[in-house]
């Protein structure tokens, strides 16, 4: 495989940490003028389709019948995505445009299941109409506050947490930001001040991706821990939704409000494997469709507490957050 298809692909699944952004635009121009270069990226992307459909549970991807049924669609595949590159704001920030062309990337094998192979010049669907994404790597002045969960969207709360640049020998895993867990405070005023989990939450609302009632969603949550201590602690991340007359408490003394309203529950916990190294955790849930809020909560566990009183985290970090919401025919 040579270079350049090598480096397309990791812009398509989100791994472009390592390019800048002249290297970006000449994978664009490429993919552009370069009639053959376009089919063997679709080649790839739609083995891949292949083989995450065969790997993974229903209803996470289309059935594989659905690719042989519609050749149509091939022709108008390719223009729509090539327009909403070309005319993204250049001025704007290399993170941001890492992000726009991952966000349109990250849908590919979800459209294609619905195509057929068929598709030879025009590879693409209309992908921001398949694949709504969120990324957050805590570049930007966040607005973060530890009073609990957040009750207005685009906000970031919980326990006390600070954005960092890099310190105790860690680095961001993307950008130069990352998220530093520092205690279980918020929590404890529940809890008779003895609690271990450092919650860190985030709300977005669904109201301005014009979900369509009739489908199905898909909702897959993405982070990324490391622990530099010798702190025995486990990392977790949970997906809720809220509907559209959920009630947002302005006075919280901790978060049983959300998973007392919540739509959905789903979770994913593991413990930490080896100490300064970034592991990432994953989990997935199907979104009801009375959702109106959907709240992302990425945790660090004190699994040996062993003092009275909310728990400390001095060297563990979060980054390269991702929420990505994709609809199942």
């Amino acid at each position: 495989m040579n270079k350049d298809l090598k480096d397309l692909l990791k812009v398509c699944y989100g791994d472009v940490e390592e390019f800048d952004e002249s290297r970006v635009e000449q994978l664009q121009q490429r993919l552009e003028e370069d009639a053959d270069f376009r089919q063997e990226l679709a080649d790839e992307l739609y083995f891949n389709g292949l083989v995450q459909e065969v790997q993974t549970k229903t209803p996470r991807w289309l059935k594989i019948d659905k690719i042989l049924e519609s050749e149509e669609e091939g022709n108008r595949l390719e223009s729509s995505v090539m327009n909403d590159i070309t005319s993204y704001d250049r001025k704007s920030s290399l993170r941001r445009r890492f992000q726009l062309i991952s966000t349109l990337a990250a849908g590919l094998c979800v459209g294609f299941m619905g195509t057929s192979a068929a598709y030879g010049k025009n590879i693409f669907v209309s992908l921001k109409q398949q694949t709504m994404s969120f990324f957050e790597s805590f570049e930007q002045d966040i607005d973060y506050y530890d009073h609990g969960v957040p009750i207005e969207a685009k906000q970031w709360g919980g326990d006390t947490a600070l954005v960092v640049q890099a310190e105790n020998g860690v680095s961001p895993l993307h950008g130069k930001s990352m998220l530093k867990m520092i205690s279980s405070t918020f929590e404890g005023e529940l809890t008779a001040g003895n609690p271990s989990n450092s919650n860190v939450f985030y709300m977005l609302d669904l109201k301005k991706y014009h979900l369509d009632p009739s489908k199905t969603y898909i909702c897959k949550g993405s982070a990324n821990f490391t622990n530099a201590s010798d702190q025995v602690t486990h990392y977790g991340i949970q997906i809720l939704s809220l509907p559209v007359d959920a009630e947002m408490p302005h006075k919280q003394i901790s978060a049983q409000w959300l998973m007392d309203q919540s739509l959905t529950f789903a979770q994913n916990r593991l413990p930490f494997k080896e100490r300064g190294a970034w592991e990432n955790i994953e989990t997935e849930t199907v979104l009801p469709a009375e959702s109106r809020y959907l709240i992302l909560l990425v945790y660090v566990l004190d699994a040996e507490k062993s003092v009275v009183g909310p728990s400390k985290f001095e060297k563990h970090y979060l980054d390269k957050v991702s929420i990505k919401i994709s609809p199942v025919e």
